[in-house]
This record gives C-alpha cells, structure tokens and sequence, in this order.
C-alpha cells in the first residue's frame, strides 16, 4: 500500500511551504512573526494568512522524504510510519488555522490549481510511459489501464492529490462551523478524530482488499479531524490557550489509539492505525510549537516537497535497469531524493515546467 500524502493556504498547497497545503495549500503561520499593530481585522487576516509555521514546513518535508524513501524499499521503514498521517494532519491544519474559510469558489479554484493540475499533468506523463512499457511487452496499450485510475492516476501515488482536494473542501466546510473559543473547538474536532479512528479501525479489514485507492483514502481519513484540532487550537495568538489545546489535542487522539491497541484484537478491529497515529500527532503538535524559524537554505528545500514526491516515482523506474545502486539500500534512496530534487529545482525555474511542481 502506497503511503503518502493534503496541502493548505491559498497560495499553495499543504505539501509545498509557499503553497496536499501551503502535500502547501497555502502559506502557513509563524510563531515568530508579530502581528502589526493598530491594524483593520482586513489587515490582520492577511498577515495571518501569509506567515508560515516553520516547524509544519520541516515536518512537511521529512513526511514527504519518508515516503519517498518508502517507496525505494530503502531500509528503516518500519519507523516511519507515522509519514502520511502526519502529513494529512499539516495539511488540514494549516487549512483550518485560517482565520476565516475561504469560499467554495475560491477554494475549489486555488485547489485545483494547486492539485488537480499538476494531477493531470503527471497523470499523462506516467501514462504514457505505462503505454511504452505496454507497447514494448506486446501489450494492446489500452489493456493497462483501470477503471480506479479515474481516482488514482496511471501511477501507484498520484491517488493523493485528488484525495487532497476533497480533503481541503471538507476542512474548509467544517472549521467554518467551529467559530468557538480554541479549547472548545479543538476539544470537538478531538472528539470526531477520535471517532473517525475508531470507525477506521472497524472499517479496514472490508476496505483494505478493495484496492486502490480506498485503504490510502481510508487510512488518511483520520487524519483530517484531527489535523482540523490542530489547526483551531493553533488560531489562538495567546501561547497557554495555545499549548493548553495542542495538549488536549495529543492526550485525546493518544489516549484513543492506546485505547484502541489494547483492546482492538479482542474485538477483531484493527489496530495499524494505533502507532502511526499516535506518533504522528505527537510530532505534528510538537512542530506546531517546537520550531520558531528556519535557515533560508532550509525554507527553499521545503519548497520543492511535493515536486519531488510527484516525480520520484519517474526518477525510479529510470535508475533501477541502469543496475548502478540495487533498489531497497540506502545509496538507491539517496540516489532517487537527490536526483528528484535536482530535476525538480530546474522545473522551479522553468516558467511552464513550474507548475507541474
């Protein structure tokens, strides 16, 4: 199963800092930057809108490095499996750390833009080297393809995007509803991620042999709820109603995954979701307060997060028949992040290519 990664604001997406979330959807919000004073309420949305959480862009990043390292078969996998929750739960709270919605409209757009776009643009990159490969095997070129692909795309991690867009249209329908005081509305969206969990749970053994995408979708289902209580306990410019939430927010969701792995196999649910979820609040929550700034050098390779979850993919299949590095070391690893990154800074710069990343 291909875990990955949504995005958030309304520049980009939760997966890119300036940005599946800006998998980001926006930018996010910056413990450090001040907001001016004796501003409009105008003025003070946008300065919340344009700052961004340092610690979520670095988590952000190593969600995303994780998973690529996942996919190469490198070793030390097993420890990561927080990657995509994690990930979700950035992208959903920097959507609902937004001082007020967006509009359907305005969201679907940026969204879109953000998501679907490069979606259908790798969409037809994948797909034609699948028509190759089909091609090449004797294969009629339309045999390879599937009826899931409408969701997924030709390749086995594209499934996040179009799961990112809705995700994004969900957070941004359900923090509108949660206008109360930070503690109270964290402490409802605990309350539905720890919920969302538990049905997750019942749910994945009907899921699970159903193929892509439905378990990713289900497995980052949880995600959201809880990334939206980080986010409403994120809103507070007050660090102890601040801290207090972020508090509440990792004893709620902790408490219903210990809950759940100790109890889950005599009641036949399943308990995969336990680990991955409980860490990763842990370290969504702890960034949300853990780090003030980043290097320069560190913010713009954040920025290339989601470019190279999207091509790495590409990178793989190119490398493995050259037989340099065997696929599942670590040189493979290293060999596929460094070669994606580098593909994708020249694409940054590259007035079309840019917006495939």
């Amino acid at each position: 199963m291909s875990l990955l990664p949504v995005p958030a604001s309304p520049a980009g997406s939760p997966l890119r800092g300036h940005s599946l979330g800006g998998v980001t959807v926006g930018a996010p919000n910056s413990l450090a930057a001040p907001l001016p004073l004796d501003t409009s309420p105008v003025a003070k949305a946008k300065a919340l809108a344009t700052e961004r959480v340092a610690g979520f862009d670095l988590l952000r990043i190593i969600c995303l490095l994780a998973i690529v390292w996942y996919h190469a078969g490198a070793p030390g996998t097993q420890y990561m499996t927080w990657r995509l929750p994690a990930l979700m739960m950035i992208s959903a709270a920097l959507l609902a750390g937004r001082p007020a919605p967006m509009s359907l409209g305005t969201l679907a757009r940026r969204r879109g833009m953000r998501l679907l776009g490069p979606w259908l643009a790798w969409s037809a990159v994948y797909g034609a080297w699948v028509i190759l490969n089909a091609v090449r095997d004797g294969l009629p070129w339309h045999a390879v393809f599937e009826p899931r692909m409408l969701l997924t795309g030709p390749a086995h991690h594209l499934w996040y995007l179009p799961f990112a867009f809705l995700a994004a249209l969900l957070v941004n329908g359900c923090t509108g509803r949660l206008d109360s005081p930070a503690p109270l509305a964290a402490a409802v969206a605990t309350g539905a991620g720890a919920v969302t969990l538990l049905l997750a749970s019942i749910l994945w053994e009907t899921v699970g042999p159903l193929g892509q995408p439905w378990p990713q979708w289900l497995y980052s289902l949880p995600a959201i709820p809880i990334g939206i209580a980080v986010g409403v306990a994120g809103r507070s410019r007050a660090q102890l109603p601040m801290k207090l939430s972020l508090v509440l927010v990792c004893t709620g969701t902790v408490l219903t995954c210990a809950l759940i792995a100790a109890f889950g196999s005599a009641l036949g649910i399943s308990t995969r979701f336990c680990a991955p979820y409980g860490v990763g609040v842990l370290l969504v929550c702890g960034a949300r307060l853990g780090v003030a700034s980043l290097p320069r050098p560190i913010t713009a390779i954040t920025d290339l997060g989601l470019g190279i979850y999207l091509v790495h993919v590409l990178i793989g299949y190119l490398i493995q028949p050259l037989h340099v590095f065997d696929r599942g070391t670590i040189p493979y690893g290293v060999a596929v992040i460094l070669i994606s990154g580098c593909i994708v800074w020249v694409m940054c710069r590259t007035p079309v290519l840019k917006r495939m990343v």
